[in-house]
């Protein structure tokens, strides 16, 4: 997420603005608070740029004194680059991925103590509040800073070390933040956030602070609230919003209330503008928590490495409109384990875990032109092994995905898919799982308008176990299957075509002479992928065709 793109943005305010307020201080009770504003003016000029390698420039309107209180606050403060200075660093290659720029209506030091300044060059302050601050980070990747160059985390007190011995601040609140961040990289694409508020928890600035792994931008804690934040995909097809993001830095903790990925169009406006098949997504998840998250690992090259990522409770409904063209080009390169493979950004997410997840898919149909239905109730998922880095893929090299789903009635579904990563260029994978005590009529909302054939309500199928070994062009299957009471009535398009009518004969015959119960045996097939289709549509037609091979269907 933008809001956390690179750890400079925040250290480098924090210290400038507790270095600033204190050295106000000092200046102001050494003078006896006669009129210096030239002089304080100065002296904060100094230690900005003594801070930022003279990058940054730090102007204000006003300052305000209150002895008895000990507080001062600064007004209408601007925190700007120096166009010229930022250019100079380009040159030598020292300049920043990231230039910020800050204005803020006011700062207020709290309980400042000047005698800890004067004799022991310390800063130790109770808090330090930013009022509604407006805070842009301009991103210009430069091709030196590379996670090779890591940060040097004693930099900073190096600078300062002259002045100040220490520099502690118990609590360090940014209230209300207005946030954009300019992403040069794609076209100036720029994020916003709106009302944030972050708060530092025991920040310590020392020579002996950066030994302690333990503290995130020298502060033991940083929690965010991000209230509300929507953007739309790339494609312009979707909204994205998320609602009430908190983020803890101890324990690498994040939650997430409620994700929302909605069309900003109908399913007739959305076919109409694609031109060619594509799923509609409708999705909503609940509940997101992240656990042991890495955010210097996020922050420096943007890896997303957590111990465990869950969801509580969710929706998604897919549409699928099978009457327009294919869309254009094969679907090779396009397993899961393919795709994580090829992404820039490293991952390593040890386990993730969804819960209730209530899965609907609906098919137009190209045939019947009709649409048909399909519910998964309450699914559960557990992947385990989400990562795409050599040494990570050498421990382990199987992404495996656990899911269950249950059916009406007592039926129940459960597939482990297991992909091999370090196979993934061939699309290695094998999907095993059983289906148990499923009732046919509950699936004619889908057969009758896809498949033109509906069940008996008491049709069922006790026992399905399949096996599946495959690669990018094909599969193997090992199916065993059997039935009771099956009783099935077919149709076929009425004159007009824009309705089903039943085929008397044909379903006559069936129930005279159809056998309604049958065992299967275990029966392999080989199937050939369609290459302009995806995984899931080999998967169906193995299991398909190796369960006519187990009842004994020649057709």
């Amino acid at each position: 997420m933008a809001i956390f793109t690179r750890h400079k943005i925040f250290w480098l305010v924090i210290i400038l603005l507790a270095i600033g307020g204190a050295g106000l201080y000092w200046y102001l009770k050494n003078r006896k608070l006669e009129d210096f504003s030239g002089v304080i003016k100065d002296k904060l000029k100094e230690v900005v740029a003594k801070a930022s390698d003279s990058l940054y420039i730090l102007d204000y309107d006003k300052l305000d004194i209150d002895l008895v209180k000990s507080q001062i606050s600064l007004v209408n403060l601007h925190l700007h680059a120096d166009s010229s200075r930022y250019h100079f660093l380009v040159s030598e290659k020292r300049a920043p991925d990231d230039v910020i720029e800050i204005k803020l209506k006011a700062l207020i030091v709290d309980d400042i103590t000047p005698a800890e300044i004067l004799v022991d060059k310390m800063i130790d302050l109770k808090s330090l509040y930013v009022k509604e601050p407006e805070i842009l980070i301009f991103h210009r990747p430069q091709a030196y800073n590379t996670k090779l160059h890591s940060v040097n985390y004693n930099n900073l007190y190096q600078h300062i070390s002259s002045d100040f011995k220490k520099i502690a601040v118990g609590d360090i609140w940014f209230r209300n933040v207005k946030f954009s961040y300019h992403n040069f990289t794609e076209k100036e694409k720029v994020s916003q956030f709106k009302d944030v508020d972050f708060r530092f928890a025991q920040l310590l600035i020392d020579s002996t602070a950066h030994l302690d792994s333990l503290r995130f931008m020298y502060a033991t804690n940083c929690a965010i609230t991000i209230p509300e934040y929507e953007i739309r995909t790339a494609d312009s097809m979707y909204r994205v919003k998320l609602k009430d993001t908190k983020i803890e830095t101890r324990g690498g903790k994040m939650f997430v209330d409620t994700l929302d990925i909605n069309p900003r169009f109908s399913e007739e406006e959305f076919a109409k503008i694609k031109g060619h098949q594509e799923d509609r997504l409708t999705f909503k998840i609940e509940g997101i928590k992240l656990s042991n998250m890495n955010w210097y690992g996020l922050l420096q090259d943007s890896r997303i490495q957590a111990d465990s990522i869950s969801v509580k409770q969710g929706n998604i409904r897919v549409y699928a409109n099978r009457t327009l063209e294919p869309k254009p080009g094969n679907r090779l390169g396009t397993y899961p384990n393919q795709l994580l493979m090829k992404l820039k950004v490293p991952i390593g997410v040890r386990r993730i875990r969804l819960n209730k997840i209530d899965l609907v898919y609906r098919e137009k149909s190209r045939n019947t032109g009709l649409t048909g239905e399909i519910k998964f109730p309450e699914a559960t998922a557990i992947i385990d092994n989400v990562v795409n880095d050599p040494e990570s893929i050498h421990k382990n090299h199987i992404l495996k995905v656990d899911t269950k789903s249950s059916a009406p009635g007592e039926g129940s579904l459960r597939a482990v898919f297991e992909f091999d990563l370090a196979n993934a260029k061939a699309g290695l994978f094998r999907v095993s799982g059983s289906a148990n005590n499923q009732i046919l009529s509950t699936m004619n909302a889908a057969s009758k308008n896809l498949g033109m054939v509906t069940f008996d309500s008491e049709a069922t199928i006790p026992h399905l176990q399949f096996d599946i070994r495959g690669n990018e062009l094909s599969a193997t299957s090992t199916v065993q299957a059997n039935y009771r009471n099956l009783k099935l009535t077919m149709f076929k398009q009425d004159k007009l075509g824009d309705s089903l009518t039943k085929k008397t004969v044909i379903n006559l015959l069936s129930s005279l002479f159809a056998k309604k119960d049958k065992d299967g045996v275990p029966a392999t097939v080989h199937v050939q992928r369609d290459i302009y289709k995806s995984i899931f549509n080999l998967l169906w037609k193995s299991i398909f065709e190796g369960t006519k091979a187990s009842l004994g269907i020649k057709k």
